[in-house]
């Protein structure tokens, strides 16, 4: 008979940090700022929504000077264009490249709990606790 084994003990942050978008990124940047530990946890890739759930054609509503994330603007050749949903998708996975943001992708959250005091996330690929 083999012997049970225990799955592992949830590994501890003090934020999760669901989603590696323009908000999940932004909040990452002002969290590490902090010094407070966390995770962001992305079912793909930084900008996966942008990248897979939008249409090729689908542009931004405001132009290209007006995108930015904390401690990044938009420096490309056009500044009065309006980019198209890949390069979002680019500026947001560069932006999470360039930040070394704790970007956990190919993650993908199915449950969160409260649970004595904090929460505990449940991933595909392990559980979280976070405060």
């Amino acid at each position: 008979m083999a012997a049970s084994r225990r799955p592992p003990a949830p590994r501890h942050v003090d934020v999760a940090v669901i989603g590696a978008g323009h908000s999940g990124l932004a909040m990452s940047h002002c969290l590490a700022e902090q010094g407070i530990d966390h995770v962001v946890f992305e079912r793909g890739d930084a900008g996966n929504a942008w990248r897979h759930d939008r249409w090729d054609s689908m542009t931004l509503l405001t132009p290209n000077w007006q995108c930015t994330l904390p401690g990044r603007a938009y420096d490309g050749p056009e500044p009065d264009g309006f980019m198209r949903s890949g390069e979002v998708a680019d500026f947001i996975a560069d932006y999470a490249r360039s930040a070394s943001a704790p970007v956990r992708n190919g993650t993908v959250v199915v449950a969160l709990h409260a649970e004595e005091g904090c929460y505990r996330v449940s991933t595909d690929r392990g559980d979280w606790r976070a405060q």
